[in-house]
């Protein structure tokens, strides 16, 4: 059987989400199409912990992570130049977050629910 990312590199994501219903529909598209799942997190604490030895490529992040720091608070504290690219999701519109997400130079936003067609176009860019 053939997969999206047979046709590609299959890449290696870690997923930062504070709901669990979230990281298992984001985990079932991402593996469903090659992909894989090298790490979820669900606090910015666990983020920043083990995103840097996870291997990871790509970062899915959230951006409203509860109380606390954002996903774009943890992106920065990541790094100016790290070695995996972002890919912020929220559910609340993009224009909500216009401002902050300027400090994170090209990482692209997708609104949650993801649609999955959408979110593997946008790790097919990396």
């Amino acid at each position: 059987m053939s997969t999206d990312a047979d046709a590609r590199q299959a890449r290696k994501i870690f997923i930062v989400e504070d709901q669990a219903l979230i990281v298992m529909l984001l985990e079932d598209v991402l593996t469903r199409a090659g992909h894989v799942v090298c790490g979820t997190a669900g606090k910015p604490a666990l983020a920043l912990a083990q995103i840097p030895d996870s291997g990871a490529e790509i970062v899915l992040m959230d951006i409203n992570l509860g109380p606390g720091p954002s996903g774009i608070d943890v992106a920065l504290e990541l790094g100016p130049d790290p070695a995996y690219a972002f890919v912020f999701l929220s559910a609340y519109p993009a224009a909500t977050w216009e401002s902050q997400l300027g400090r994170v130079r090209g990482a692209p936003f997708l609104n949650k629910p993801v649609e999955p067609t959408e979110l593997l176009r946008i790790i097919s860019r990396f």
